[in-house]
């Protein structure tokens, strides 16, 4: 039997298991996928497990998406970004991909996305190098708000993005606004909203075509989706998100096409499950 897991910190809630191992019975394939809880000060215990044998793949979330990549071979976007969420192993070797960026790119390319405005990322940690790099495919401009300015300018400069990307404080109010004003997308790429906070952010400022994208999944809309729809904008949940690299992950690992629907039943199922 293959057996896979995802490792982070908290993932008690996360509906990855069930979507993949629902994945794996409809296609007949003999694997598992389990939780492996480690946070960035257990990072010796993840490499130990990556020189087990019996493991074929993970997936990586916060915090470790950073600290996991230092460990094996990046490709593709893992590569630009440092940052993996998708471990392969293969001929005894493990490689880093960060399938997040297809997850956001696949569900904005679905909707209008206006594409001469920008990406307003709010965050800086590697769920905002994915975003960045997805704007990049989009061809919007990226623009990065954090609360530590420094932070979006290392992203910059580790991505080596275009000039006109540039960062903004997220308490700068005049930057703030003049930000939002051009945004296609904002993106929520911080774990705030996972106990119902807020950003205070002049939702009245963006333009009515603005889609608000959260990264965060739960089984009913953060307080940025609620924000946004009170706004009018059009959303994107966070488990579009989660589907859309899942999907992408399971086609690393078995070389097979996902079934997307049965993924998307199964994770459903079990969000619903962990509200009742």
């Amino acid at each position: 039997m293959q057996r896979y897991a995802l490792i982070g910190h908290p993932i008690a809630q996360s509906p990855s298991p069930a979507m993949h191992n629902a994945a794996f019975k409809h296609l007949g394939i003999d694997a598992i996928y389990e939780r492996f809880e480690a946070d960035e000060h257990a990072l010796s215990k993840v490499q130990t497990s990556l020189e087990n044998p019996i493991w074929s793949g993970f997936n990586v979330t916060t915090p470790m998406k950073e600290h996991v990549a230092t460990l094996v071979t990046l490709e593709g976007h893992a590569t630009r970004a440092k940052a993996t969420n998708t471990l392969f192993r293969r001929d005894n070797r493990w490689f880093g991909y960060l399938t997040d960026v297809e997850g956001i790119v696949e569900p904005l390319r679905a909707r209008p996305v206006q594409s001469s405005g920008t990406m307003l990322i709010i965050g800086s940690g590697g769920a905002t190098r994915a975003a960045a790099l997805a704007g990049e495919m989009l061809g919007l401009s990226v623009i990065i708000a954090a609360r530590r300015p420094e932070a979006a300018h290392a992203i910059i400069h580790t991505l080596k993005l275009n000039d006109d990307c540039h960062a903004v404080a997220l308490d700068d109010t005049t930057a703030m606004h003049s930000a939002l004003q051009t945004a296609s997308v904002l993106v929520q790429a911080t774990p705030v909203g996972r106990n119902n906070e807020r950003h205070d952010i002049p939702w009245h400022a963006l333009p009515p075509h603005a889609i608000a994208f959260e990264m965060l999944y739960a089984a009913k809309p953060t307080a940025f989706l609620e924000d946004a729809q009170h706004h009018g904008l059009a959303c994107v949940e966070g488990w579009e998100m989660l589907l859309a690299q899942g999907a992408r992950a399971f086609e690393i690992w078995t070389q097979r096409k996902a079934p997307i629907e049965i993924m998307r039943k199964a994770m459903f199922e079990n969000m619903h499950n962990k509200i009742l």
